[in-house]
C-alpha cells in the first residue's frame, strides 16, 4: 500500500496538521473574507469577491489549493486588488 500525504480536502488537511484551532483559523478566514466583500461600496467588485470567495471555498473540498503557489497567489491577488480599488 502507498501513503498518501494530501487527503485532497484542505479543511481535512488542517484538521490532520493544525487541529481545530487551524480548522477555525481557515474558516475564520473565509468568514472576514465575506464579512468585508459585503462591505465593499462597488457592487461589481463586491460580487466578485463572493464569486471569489465562494469559488475558492468550494474548490478546497476538492483539493488543497491554498497548498499550491499559484492558487494561493491568485486567490491574494484577487482579494488585494478588488479591496483595494473598492476603498
Amino acid at each position: 500500500s502507498r501513503n498518501t500525504k494530501n487527503p485532497h480536502n484542505m479543511y481535512l488537511l488542517t484538521m490532520a496538521e493544525l487541529g481545530l484551532v487551524g480548522l477555525f483559523l481557515l474558516l475564520y478566514l473565509f468568514f472576514l473574507h465575506f464579512k468585508t466583500a459585503l462591505k465593499l461600496k462597488v457592487s461589481a467588485h463586491r460580487d466578485i469577491m463572493i464569486v471569489v470567495g465562494t469559488a475558492f471555498f468550494l474548490l478546497n473540498f476538492s483539493d488543497s489549493y491554498f497548498l499550491g503557489h499559484y492558487t494561493s497567489f491568485l486567490y491574494a491577488f484577487f482579494v488585494s486588488v478588488f479591496y483595494h480599488q473598492s476603498n
